[in-house]
């Protein structure tokens, strides 16, 4: 039976690379116990919300933990970009999300994309193989870093446990007002900014019919500008900050659909999401998007103010539901992680060193 240790890195446990590790270790652990003995590695610190210091203390812990060769692990699967330096014989598989500190740097602080580019570059090197969550990201991997396709696997991301379990227990509601909802971190390259005054805009001039656009997610890189938007949207437009589960659920059941406008994205978990909770989705036309959602979204080109006044009227007419309901149920499958976990089995077993 193979080893397998699953590490976070320095994410914090509900941030977007915590939720995904811990679903993956539950998956791996429920659908894969006949292949695989799977450890959560022990070295994250939840003392402090203070980001380089966390990352200092992981550090020490990833460090401690390579010495000890990782408690007897065939493979360690680092979830969060970074890999160590090899201290021992065992098989190293790392997960590059995105690439897009690199591809996009004007939406991220200097700092952090300095900090990412060496990082990449060096789990390029390190990494037995690497995992990302879409074929898009993968083709960056390749063509940036350099990695060959045979050292990278496209395994997918995976609803988490309790999300669902809230969302079959929280019924549908209609709003009063049609409502669209953009879920996920507010900065630069969500391109929250454009979204919000865009929205505003065709409220305004008749473009869209009397809405309301609602915000969940904390601010980001960028956010002053969104702020402004804002200001300026009035009451077409409301943040609602960083909701719990239970809330958040809550507004997507209770929206009339689910807008992604991002202009990078390496995989879109609220397109999941949408789709989990029935709603009909819009979103900007970029490759992970587009990959994730198929058919079952309606798209613009990022940017595009007509088609995205456009893709909305349809959306809220409703015209073409059950097509795209349909192509959701499938989307949905392939993202399942009975459906996906296979795959990260695959890509342990490729990493194991071979004796």
């Amino acid at each position: 039976m193979l080893r397998v240790t699953v590490d976070r890195g320095n994410a914090p446990a509900r941030t977007g690379i915590g939720v995904y590790t811990e679903s993956l270790v539950h998956a791996l652990r429920e659908l894969a116990a006949d292949e695989l003995a799977v450890a959560a590695a022990a070295t994250s610190w939840e003392g402090s919300r203070h980001r380089p210091l966390r990352r200092l203390v992981y550090l020490w812990n990833v460090r401690r933990e390579a010495r000890r060769g990782f408690d007897g692990a065939d493979v360690v699967h680092f979830t969060n970009v970074y890999v160590p330096p090899r201290r021992s014989r065992v098989g190293y598989v790392g997960t590059i999300h995105d690439l897009d500190p690199m591809m996009f740097r004007e939406a991220h602080t200097a700092r952090y994309a300095a900090y990412f580019d060496a990082v990449a570059r060096k789990t390029a090197g390190r990494a037995d193989v690497i995992t990302v969550d879409t074929a898009a990201v993968g083709v960056e991997v390749q063509e940036v870093l350099g990695v060959p396709a045979e050292r990278i696997a496209v395994c997918g991301n995976g609803l988490d446990r309790a999300f669902m379990e809230t969302a079959d227990r929280t019924p549908a509601a209609d709003p009063p007002l049609p409502t669209l909802l953009a879920v996920g971190q507010l900065s630069r390259k969500k391109n929250i900014a454009w979204l919000v005054a865009a929205t505003a805009r065709g409220v305004r001039t008749g473009a869209l019919p009397r809405l309301q656009l609602r915000l969940a997610g904390g601010p980001g890189f960028g956010y002053g500008a969104i702020r402004a938007a804002l200001r300026d949207a009035g009451d077409v437009a409301e943040w609602v900050g960083s909701p719990p589960l239970a809330e958040l659920v809550a507004l997507y059941r209770g929206c009339s659909a689910v807008v992604l406008p991002s202009l990078r994205e390496g995989f879109g978990r609220a397109l999941l999401e949408a789709m989990y909770c029935g709603k009909p989705m819009v979103a900007s036309r970029i490759p992970s998007s587009v990959e994730v959602a198929g058919e079952a979204a309606l798209y613009y080109e990022p940017g595009d103010q007509e088609g995205f006044y456009a893709a909305v009227r349809e959306v809220l007419s409703g015209a073409g539901e059950e097509r795209r309901r349909a192509a959701a149920r499938l989307r949905l499958e392939a993202y399942a992680w009975r459906t996906l976990i296979p795959h990260y089995v695959g890509a342990y077993a490729a990493a194991r060193p071979r004796t």
